[in-house]
């Protein structure tokens, strides 16, 4: 080990023209396994050989190696543990060879595998024996460290057919003697133990003339580490690459053991943490990770995150640029993305600036094992959305989104969609694929519908109207289109100040709507003109009109449920006469009559859960669930918008969402409509908050003097004073 400086941030190595700060995240278990670090290359590395130097942070020289150099992927090194800080400096530069590790080396690299995929009917033990002694290793494979030989999958990646595959790393046995190393395999495998070959399994044999360990061979080890080797390859059928032994003493008959990890050593493991160029010229540093998978339909949707930002000393002006696997570029120095049933992707970063270009290219494939995303995680949802929105970003203008997306995707979309979030999204997606939007089946249809008008009624007014025809000239039935006028006239009244509009709208739906309920709900928007004007006693007789409505339509609904069922039973015997159908009537039409007369109990119990009922959904996040129980109590109890809290929690809701200027006129329109009542305090104090967020000072100030004026002894009256002080 040697000092080349003192500095800690001085470029210890004039000559090379980049440098990689890793971090040490473990420590090996044996001190001469060292520590393995994987760096990109992808054609960001100095060629013909990229030689790696390492310094930590006292400046001193670490002896390293290289284990492994794939052009098209990365490098991989493996340096002694240093005795200064928990960081290094990896400088690498060009040179006509590698500084390759070999076993009669000081340092002793922990268990690592190399994967070659093949063309089918060319794998066997020949092929895993070159892609032993490829020089640099590992040159047209890619690398991973392992815990242990045992899987029954391919150990990289997710194709299980048609791959060589290579481990190497060093034996711990701890105890000496004659031990029986045996191996179990499809299709062939081989072991070797200090260069000398120990057990064989050919190709063909099944693996039950081998499951018990009688594959193997018997050699002499000592205390100390031994490097081991492990050769396979699998071309069809079941897979399987397992590693065994019987330690000495042990009986002949007896099975032998698994190895498992304790019985390797292992190096430490370092991450990347940033890389820099010495000229200060752009680096297309890419780094590229899984981060999860939702698996909610036929196949898995996984997310991936694409970054530049390791890449420290890149000037400032510089630009980035992706392309993942075809798709055209898109701009950022991070992105995610979305990928379905892909193996393999290449991902290709450019970066510009007025100090040069430079590119680099990557290929990506999804390991075997990933972590599940949930659809119960807020920032898992968001991060979809955003993977969707780059998607469509990265298409040219005027070309759709939707006909590059499986049904998978679309499911999944779905999923991760919410109310009143990933406005972008779902602009986008409406403005370039609304004609395949429209192709959809009903349900989908309708809930992406919901969803974007619910975004552009408060974020494009302008556009809302033309949305608003559009939907219901595309209406399939006339419930749907009934949805949409019903909708229209809430826009109209709250979102426009339409008034005039609203009313013609509601007069056409009074007349000719044929739906009973959609009737009723259009006096109830008929009532809300005459309360927002002020008019409250004739707001009020227009609710209980259509608060009798209702409570009929329903006694209507569960008399004439009750005359079906009884009309519908299969009668027998005595049962089956005309007198006894006739007694069965009445008395169905008596428990009709006495259902009216308490019908107001019931639906007196029914209106004080309601309150209670949304406000849940609103804390848990289920807004259109609560904006439908809001709708579900309006029609039943139109009145408690006059004198109970109908009006307070349904602002509660517009707040929830950030829609204060509603929350507002609702919150005043009930301090305005009613005396002192329990929920006035609250209500004020809602509308105080509103405003607040809205930044309206004179209005603040007018409702801070009405809040002194009718609430002087009351908390709400302190809080106001303390707001003022502060205007």
């Amino acid at each position: 080990m040697g000092t080349v400086a003192q500095a800690q941030n001085e470029w210890h190595v004039p000559d090379a023209p980049l440098r990689f700060n890793v971090g040490i995240e473990s420590r090996p278990t044996d001190q001469r396994a060292g520590i393995i670090a994987v760096l990109p290359d992808g054609g960001l590395l100095p060629g013909p050989s990229p030689v790696s130097i390492v310094v930590d942070r006292g400046g001193n020289m670490l002896e390293s190696e290289c284990v492994w150099h794939n052009p098209d992927e990365g490098f991989a090194i493996v340096f002694e543990r240093p005795t200064v800080g928990l960081a290094v400096w990896i400088y690498v530069k060009g040179a006509e060879q590698l500084n390759l590790h070999s076993p009669s080396s000081n340092l002793k690299p922990g268990l690592m595998v190399y994967v070659q995929s093949v063309a089918p009917g060319s794998a066997d033990l020949r092929g895993a024996r070159q892609l032993a002694n490829e020089s640099p290793p590992g040159r047209n494979a890619r690398f991973g460290r392992a815990d242990e030989i045992r899987s029954r999958n391919n150990p990289l990646w997710r194709d299980d057919n048609h791959f060589l595959s290579y481990y190497t790393g060093y034996l711990n046995p701890r105890q000496a003697g004659a031990t029986w190393i045996s191996t179990v395999s499809q299709d062939g495998s081989r072991v070797l133990v200090d260069g000398k070959t120990v057990a064989t399994w050919p190709a063909g044999k099944p693996r039950e003339q081998g499951q018990r360990g009688e594959v193997g061979g018997t050699v002499t080890l000592s205390d100390d580490i031994h490097h081991l080797e492990y050769l396979h390859y699998q071309s069809t059928g079941a897979l399987e690459m397992l590693l065994a032994w019987r330690l000495p003493g042990q009986s002949p008959g007896r099975l032998p053991a698994e190895l498992r990890k304790a019985n390797y050593i292992h190096s430490g493991q370092a991450r990347l943490v940033g890389a820099e160029s010495r000229d200060g010229t752009p680096l297309p540093l890419i780094s590229a990770e899984h981060l999860n998978h939702l698996w909610l339909f036929e196949q898995p949707i996984f997310l991936i995150r694409c970054s530049a930002r390791m890449a420290r000393n890149n000037p400032e002006d510089s630009v980035y640029a992706w392309r993942i696997g075809n798709s055209p570029e898109i701009r950022d120095d991070e992105l995610l993305w979305l990928l379905q049933g892909k193996r393999e992707v290449a991902i290709r970063l450019s970066v510009t600036s007025e100090k040069g270009q430079a590119s680099a290219q990557i290929p990506f494939y999804l390991r075997q094992h990933t972590s599940s995303a949930s659809i119960d995680n807020p920032n898992h949802r968001q991060a979809y959305r955003r993977a969707f929105l780059n998607m469509c970003r990265a298409l040219p203008t005027g070309e759709s989104p939707a006909r590059q997306w499986t049904g998978d995707m679309w499911q999944t979309l779905l999923e991760v969609l919410e109310p009143y979030q990933g406005s972008q999204l779902l602009i986008e997606l409406f403005d370039r694929s609304y004609e395949d939007i429209r192709e959809m089946p009903p349900e989908t249809r309708h809930r992406l519908q919901d969803y974007f008008f619910e975004i552009i009624r408060y974020t494009d007014k302008q556009a809302a109207p033309e949305w608003l025809q559009k939907f219901q000239t595309d209406a399939e039935d006339r419930n749907r289109r009934l949805h949409w006028q019903l909708t229209h006239i809430d826009f109209l009244l709250y979102d426009m100040g339409a008034t005039n509009d609203a009313r013609r709208i509601i007069r056409q739906l009074q007349r000719a709507s044929g739906n009973p309920e959609i009737s009723i709900r259009a006096d109830i928007r008929d009532g809300d003109i005459e309360r927002l004007a002020g008019n409250f006693e004739q707001a009020n007789r227009i609710y209980s009109r259509a608060q009798d409505r209702y409570a009929a339509l329903r006694r209507s609904q569960q008399t004439r449920q009750s005359l079906e069922a009884s009309s519908g039973s299969t009668l027998r015997g005595a049962d089956a006469t005309p007198e006894a159908r006739e007694r069965r009537r009445s008395a169905t039409l008596r428990q009709a009559q006495r259902a009216r007369v308490e019908d107001w109990r019931v639906m007196a119990v029914r209106g004080s859960m309601h309150a209670e009922t949304i406000r849940e959904l609103i804390r848990t996040e289920y807004l259109f669930e609560a904006r439908d129980a809001i709708a579900q109590w309006e029609i039943e109890f139109p009145r408690h918008k006059i004198a109970e809290d109908l009006l307070i929690v349904e602002a509660e809701y517009y707040m929830t969402i950030g829609n204060y200027p509603r929350a507002v006129m609702l919150l005043a329109n009930y301090r305005e409509g009613v005396g002192m009542t329990n929920f006035l305090p609250m209500a004020m104090q809602m509308e105080l908050e509103s405003l607040l967020q809205m930044e309206q000072d004179d209005a603040i100030r007018e409702l801070i003097k009405e809040i002194q004026r009718r609430l002087p002894n009351h908390p709400v009256s302190e809080t106001a004073a303390r707001v003022l002080e502060t205007l």
